[in-house]
C-alpha cells in the first residue's frame, strides 16, 4: 500500500519535471527569438534611414539602389512590427517564471516526500503521501493555468495590435514605406 502511494507521488514528480523541461526549453527559444529581433530591429532601425538618406542624395540613383532602399525599409518596419506584436520579451518572462515555479514545486514535493517517509508513522504514510500528491497536482495545475492565461492575453494583445496596424496601413494607403524609400512625399 505504501509502495503504491510512493509510485503515485513519484509519477507526479516525473510529470512536474517533464513540464519543467518543456517550459524551460520554450523559455530558451523565446529568449533567442527576443534577442534576435531586438538586435535586428536596432541594426535595421539605424541602417535603413542611413541608406535611404544616402540614396536620396544621389542625383542619378539607379533603380537597384531605390529597390534596395524600399526592401531595407520594409524589412526594418516588419522586424519592428513583429517584435512589438509578438511580444517575445514578455512571453519569455512569464514562460521562464513558469519553468522556475515548476522546478520549485518539484524540489519541494521531493523533499516533502522524503520527509513523510522518514518521519511519519507507518500507518499514516499512505494518507500523507496521498495528500501531498493532491496538493502537488493542484499546484501544478494552477501554475500551468496561470501560464495559459498569460499566453491567451498575449495572443489577444497581438491580435489587437495587428488590427491597429492594419487600420493605420489602410488609412495611409500603404504607401508610406515606398514613398520614404524612393524619396517622394
Amino acid at each position: 500500500m505504501i509502495d503504491e502511494a510512493i509510485k503515485i507521488i513519484e509519477g507526479t514528480i516525473v510529470e512536474i519535471d517533464r513540464d519543467y523541461s518543456t517550459y524551460s526549453s520554450r523559455a530558451e527559444r523565446l529568449r533567442k527569438l527576443n534577442s534576435f529581433f531586438n538586435v535586428s530591429t536596432i541594426i535595421l532601425g539605424v541602417s535603413a534611414p542611413a541608406f535611404v538618406t544616402y540614396q536620396t542624395q544621389q542625383e542619378d540613383a539607379s533603380q537597384l539602389l531605390v529597390f534596395v532602399s524600399i526592401i531595407l525599409v520594409a524589412v526594418a518596419s516588419a522586424t519592428a512590427t513583429l517584435r512589438g506584436v509578438l511580444r517575445w520579451s514578455e512571453r519569455f518572462g512569464y514562460t521562464a517564471l513558469t519553468s522556475l515555479y515548476l522546478q520549485e514545486l518539484s524540489s519541494s514535493v521531493k523533499l516533502e516526500k522524503e520527509d513523510i517517509i522518514q518521519t511519519v508513522k507507518k500507518e499514516l504514510i499512505n494518507e500523507k503521501l496521498s495528500e501531498l500528491n493532491r496538493n502537488a497536482q493542484k499546484r501544478r495545475g494552477e501554475i500551468i493555468r496561470g501560464y495559459l492565461e498569460k499566453e491567451v492575453a498575449a495572443v489577444e494583445k497581438a491580435e489587437s495590435s495587428q488590427k491597429e496596424l492594419m487600420d493605420k496601413t489602410n488609412k495611409t494607403g500603404g504607401n508610406s514605406l515606398t514613398s520614404q524609400a524612393s524619396g517622394t512625399p
